[in-house]
């Protein structure tokens, strides 16, 4: 027995060094995973302070609101069918906010202020025009699956077969938001500069008949497009395929 006793105190210090490492490995690995949890301390997010102050610069309200009129106009002059729905009650929108926990832009309230999304399913483009109940189920399905990049604090506003177009939502109401695109095959990027040069896109290409409703589906000139777009939205690039020019 004594014959251990110095062979145990020789271990001693490296036992409480050993110990010493091991908390502090405990901490560092506690603190990453603390970090992996937060999204506000250790995430990507795609919407940077450039471009959010992009979006609130080209914000127009008016303009917004002449855009929409303008496509409202044209389904009713071209008897496309599309049937809007009524402008959405505040409670409906307080209960979107209280569960994403952050505020959509004054873009999105007047849109859906305007009317709640649509009941029929080609109000832009293809694109179904979602109304607040429609936008909360899409939310919880994109934000539950594993094979979506839709960030939480991002908000779908129109939906088409496996595509979706959001903004992003924030701690206090800001004026607008860049339009993100996500596509199921595809990383999520930002699409528009903003839901006002999205709508006024959409309407001149109507009013310049780049767009159009071809009694079935939509006809479009990609070419026209592309150059509406890039006016309105410098610096970002057009959302689908654009054919080389022969």
């Amino acid at each position: 027995m004594p014959l251990l006793v110095p062979f145990a105190g020789a271990l001693a210090p490296v036992t409480s060094a050993l110990t010493i490492m091991i908390r502090l490995l405990g901490i560092i690995l506690f603190g990453l995973l603390l970090m992996a949890c937060n999204p506000a301390d250790n995430s990507y997010s795609l919407i940077g302070e450039v471009d959010l102050k992009n979006a609130s610069d080209a914000a127009d309200i008016a303009e917004l609101r002449a855009a929409l009129e303008t496509i409202e106009g044209h389904h009713q002059g071209n008897e496309t069918g599309i049937q809007l729905n009524q402008g959405a009650k505040p409670e409906d929108i307080a209960q979107l906010e209280r569960e994403l926990q952050c505020k959509i832009p004054q873009e999105l309230l007047e849109i859906w202020k305007w009317h709640n999304g649509e009941s029929t399913s080609n109000f832009i483009w293809y694109h179904r025009f979602l109304s607040v109940e429609e936008a909360l189920a899409e939310y919880r399905e994109l934000t539950t699956q594993e094979w979506s990049l839709w960030e939480p604090d991002w908000v779908p506003v129109f939906e088409f077969e496996g595509e979706w177009y959001g903004v992003k939502c924030d701690e206090d109401r800001k004026i607008a938001s860049p339009v993100v695109f996500h596509f199921i095959e595809d990383e999520p990027h930002i699409a528009y500069l903003n839901l006002t040069r999205y709508m006024k896109t959409m309407a001149i290409a109507l009013e310049q008949g780049a767009l159009s409703w071809g009694g079935i589906a939509w006809e479009e000139d990609p070419y026209r497009l592309d150059d509406i777009f890039s006016e309105l939205n410098p610096g970002l690039a057009f959302p689908y395929f654009v054919p080389e020019k022969r």
